[in-house]
């Protein structure tokens, strides 16, 4: 085994460390709204206990809850942010391995990006800010009604 071979063996691996990553801001993300939602039901029904109280306190629960939706769509911001950070890091080993003759386009089916945006996993952060925001809306409709 040559040089090459452990270089190649090693840029693998970081690789690999790198998709590690990923997947563990994703499942990080996942946790972070099945939290925030479990806490919404419970502000809703913790607002629908007070039903015979004045309206005043059934508001605080409202926004309590609508506080945690932003409070949970800044840090899914911040998971993505890191994530696509790891996304661009691993582009360096891909390269290193395109040079040595890897042909990386054959293998995945796809040329590597120049850079990953932020936005690359719009279509899940769409879907999760949706459920926070209907996480939020029994205790909106609690206050309302």
């Amino acid at each position: 085994m040559g040089q090459q071979d452990d270089e190649i063996r090693f840029a693998l691996g970081v690789i690999d460390d790198h998709r590690r990553l990923i997947a563990a801001g994703k499942t990080h993300r996942w946790d972070m709204v099945k939290w925030a939602v479990t806490v919404n039901i419970a502000l809703a029904g913790a607002s629908v206990t007070l039903g015979q109280q004045a309206g005043n306190a059934k508001w605080v629960f409202w926004v309590l809850a609508f506080g945690l939706v932003i409070l949970s769509v800044l840090l899914m911001w911040e998971i993505t942010r890191r994530m696509t950070a790891v996304r661009n890091d691993s582009l360096v080993p891909e390269k290193f391995l395109i040079d040595q003759g890897v042909n990386v386009v054959r293998i995945t089916g796809n040329t590597p990006p120049q850079r990953y945006e932020l936005s690359y996993d719009k279509q899940e952060l769409r879907i999760y800010v949706l459920i926070l925001l209907a996480s939020a809306l029994p205790a909106f409709l609690v206050w309302w009604f």
